[in-house]
């Protein structure tokens, strides 16, 4: 049985509290993503592509996420929504880093 949520005229925004880090999980840098979907759940595998001087490349796992179908979904959605914000930020700082200073001397 499903159940339903009146709609209210004004509805409350929800206040989320900040996250907060109680097992010490560090950040890592991860340069490859995979993802694994079945019907119940999507598990995303975070991995680092290293080339060797060889030529040769290995893929090492730095991370995995399993969650609910559902809530990737949402997650999809909600980084769908933000990609142009993204794009927007990306090539404003990479312009700002390739683009010659004003002052430059040209040698």
């Amino acid at each position: 049985m499903l159940h339903t949520m009146a709609k209210s005229k004004s509805p409350k925004p929800t206040q989320l509290p900040a996250p907060i880090n109680p097992h010490g999980i560090k950040p890592v840098y991860v340069n490859n993503m995979q993802l694994q979907i079945n019907g119940l759940e999507a598990r995303l595998l975070f991995n680092e592509i290293i080339p060797d001087v060889a030529g040769a490349i290995t893929i090492e796992l730095r991370s995995s996420v399993v969650m609910p179908i559902w809530h990737f979904l949402a997650m999809v959605n909600v980084l769908g929504a933000n990609v142009q914000n993204a794009v927007q930020a990306a090539t404003a700082t990479e312009a700002s880093i390739l683009a010659p200073a004003k002052d430059a001397k040209k040698v």
